[in-house]
Formats: C-alpha cells, structure tokens, sequence
C-alpha cells in the first residue's frame, strides 16, 4: 500500500454521530475483536475483554449512557433514534491493570475503528460513559472496568474528502443529510 492510499484510508476513518439503520456485514463483531487480539500490546499481555451488544433491547439499555461530543448541544452530538449506531463494542480492562492496559485499549478500539471502515462501517470512539450504569447492565465483576466503546452501523453518504479540506478548523460544517463535519486542527511538522 503506498503512503498515499494509507493517507486516503486515515482520512476516511473519522468520527461518525449519524449512522443508518442497516445491518451490519456478517461476522464483523467478531472480525472486528479478533482484529484487537492481534494488535501489538505491552509486554505481549493484553488483559482487555470485549463486549457486543447489537439486540435492540441490550441497545435500547445502554445507549442512554453514553455520552456523545460533550462540547455540543444535545440535538447536535447525539444520534437522533433513528440514526443511532446498530451495533456497541465494549472495551473492557481489570480496574488493577497496568498503565499499559490504557494504550493497548488505545490501540485495540483505534484498529477495530479502522478495519471498520474499511468495510463501509462508521464508527466513534467513546469513553464518556456512565460506567455504573454500564457495568450493572453488563453484569461485569466490580474488578472489571469498562474503558472505551466503539458504536458501529453503516456509515452515511458523505461529501468528497476535497471539501472537507477546505475548511476552517473547527468550524462546524452542514453537509447534506444533515451530516455534520468537525474539521480536526492541523499540526505543522517541525
């Protein structure tokens, strides 16, 4: 893969708060942790566990808890219901696990968000959650600790990449559908 079929590839990978209510492609929950296990971790001992939930009532439950762009207005960052993800991967480590459980949870949900879009699937990845609320719901042990989730559903038609590198950083940007785009600030290289 040349270096600029990994750029297109990175710059498709963005934050999806809109999704369609599609079913997601055949075995990709479990391609998706498989994916994660493979990924490099410290010290080759990965302790995190994963969690799917995809039934309507297991989604209907835990969505109230997760907590979408804080920064925004409600109506803004959180998926309508008819737009919300059909599909939530739960990261979850020890509450005693190492500071090398937080890049390998790092690592783990960025690849799993990666190789879904490469299957047309949007994704965000999210750690404002209401834990309590979710470790209850899950039935976790009080040892466990739920990090990241990663909401999935096929992602929207979107406007050509050429678009979005036109705009101003961080300014909110109405696309069609109601699509909305957050440019990310660009970092000279030194």
């Amino acid at each position: 893969m040349t270096r600029k079929e990994q750029e297109t590839l990175f710059e498709k990978c963005r934050t999806y708060r809109r999704f369609l209510q599609k079913p997601l492609p055949e075995g990709l929950l479990s391609y998706l942790v498989g994916i994660a296990h493979k990924r490099s971790c410290g010290r080759n001992g990965q302790v995190l566990s994963f969690y799917a939930a995809v039934s309507s009532k297991a989604l209907a439950a835990l969505l109230p808890h997760l907590h979408w762009a804080a920064a925004l207005p409600k109506e803004i960052g959180t998926p309508q219901k008819e737009e919300e993800p059909v599909a939530l991967i739960f990261l979850v480590r020890p509450k005693d696990a190492s500071p090398i459980s937080l890049i390998d949870a790092g690592i783990a949900v960025d690849s799993m968000a990666y190789c879904a879009m490469c299957e047309g699937v949007g994704s965000a990845i999210l750690a404002a959650l209401d834990r309590a609320a979710i470790q209850g719901i899950l039935g976790l042990e009080r040892i466990r600790r739920s990090f990241f989730v990663l909401p999935l559903a096929i992602q929207p038609t979107r406007a050509p990449w050429s678009l979005y590198r036109k705009a101003e950083p961080l300014i909110i940007m109405w696309m069609k559908k109601g699509i909305i785009l957050f440019p990310k600030r660009t970092c000279p290289m030194s």
